[in-house]
């Protein structure tokens, strides 16, 4: 992992067509812009671990009931 330090309005270029602006830290937050190509699919890490493990209980047809984790993904999936 390539680990670089930016300030606000600062920016990154990943290959020839991706650019990671800071747009603001504040607290413990930091807004980041990203220009891509539209077929670059762009996902908040987080989302993809939960719909990943939403996708196991639905494949697997297992529902746990006493799994607060299990619970956790069930609750927070949205469509």
């Amino acid at each position: 992992m390539l680990v670089l330090t930016r300030r606000e309005n600062e920016s990154l270029i990943i290959g020839d067509n991706i650019k990671l602006t800071i747009l603001a830290v504040k607290g413990g937050q930091v807004r980041v812009g990203i220009e891509a190509p539209n077929e670059i699919p762009i996902h908040r890490e987080e989302l993809l671990i939960d719909a990943e493990d939403l996708e196991k209980v639905v494949v697997s047809g297992d529902i746990p009931t006493n799994d607060a984790s299990s619970h956790h993904v069930m609750a927070n999936h949205k469509h």
